[in-house]
C-alpha cells in the first residue's frame, strides 16, 4: 500500500473501517516521515513501514521568470485547494495586509478551487486588497506553468492541524515552484518541511503573518 498524507486520518467512521487493513500489510510505503509518525496509530507495524520522499531530477525545468525592475513588488504565486482550512491561505493574507502599504508585493495570485474560494475573496476585500490578490480558481497545467514563468516566488504555508483534519502529506508543490526557477516560502509543518530544500526555500511558522511578511519584504530587498 502506498500511503500519502490526510487520507489516513479515519475522519469518518466508515474511513477508519477501510483504513483497518493497513494493519496486515507486509509493505506500506509513506511519502513522508510526517505520514509514518501517524501510522502506528492506525495499527500499522512499524517494521513494515518504509519512507520514500518524492524528488525532482533537477530545481531549473524552466527558464527564470523575466526580470524585475528595482521599483516593481514581487509577484507571488500560490497553488492550492481552497476547501481545507490547513491549506492557511489566512497567513498569506494576513502577511500581504502587513506589508499593504509598501511596494513588496504588487500582485499575488492564489491558483484553485474549492468551496471556501467565497469566503477568501470576501476576506481579500475586507482586508482592502483587491488590487493585488486575485483568486484565479482552478486552472489547467499549462497556464498554472505559465504564471509560474510570470513570478518571482512561490509560496506554500500549510500547517498541521489535528483539529481540522489535515496535514501535508509531502508538498509536490513546492518541488513544482522551484522547478520553475521560483525561490518558494514553505510553512514549517508536516511533510511540506520535508519537501523543503535549502538554498531554493525557506521554511517558516505557519501561524506567524510577521514572520511571512518580513521574509517577503528581504527578498524584495
Amino acid at each position: 500500500a502506498l500511503v500519502y498524507g490526510r487520507e489516513i486520518l479515519p475522519i469518518r467512521p466508515q474511513h477508519s473501517i477501510l483504513l483497518r487493513p493497513l494493519a496486515a500489510y507486509s509493505r506500506v510505503v509513506s511519502i513522508s516521515d510526517a505520514t509514518t509518525v501517524r501510522l502506528p496509530g492506525i495499527g500499522v507495524k512499524a517494521a513494515a513501514v518504509r519512507t520514500v520522499h518524492p524528488d525532482i531530477a533537477s530545481p531549473n525545468l524552466l527558464p527564470a521568470s523575466p526580470a524585475r525592475d528595482d521599483q516593481s513588488g514581487l509577484r507571488i504565486v500560490m497553488l492550492s485547494r481552497l476547501s481545507e482550512r490547513y491549506k492557511n491561505v489566512d497567513v498569506v493574507l494576513a502577511a500581504l495586509s502587513l506589508l499593504r502599504e509598501t511596494n513588496v508585493v504588487s500582485r499575488c495570485l492564489i491558483v484553485g478551487g474549492g468551496d471556501a474560494r467565497a469566503r477568501y475573496q470576501a476576506e481579500v476585500e475586507r482586508l482592502g486588497l483587491q488590487d493585488r490578490v486575485e483568486l484565479t480558481g482552478p486552472l489547467p497545467d499549462a497556464e498554472v506553468t505559465q504564471i509560474f514563468h510570470s513570478c518571482d516566488v512561490g509560496v506554500f504555508p500549510s500547517r498541521d492541524s489535528t483539529a481540522e483534519l489535515g496535514f501535508e502529506g509531502f508538498g509536490l508543490v513546492v518541488h513544482e515552484m522551484a522547478a520553475a526557477a521560483l525561490p518558494v516560502l514553505v510553512g514549517d509543518a508536516a511533510g511540506a518541511r520535508e519537501a523543503a530544500r535549502p538554498g531554493w526555500s525557506l521554511t517558516l511558522d505557519p501561524s506567524d503573518a510577521y514572520a511571512w511578511a518580513s521574509a517577503l519584504k528581504a527578498l524584495h530587498d
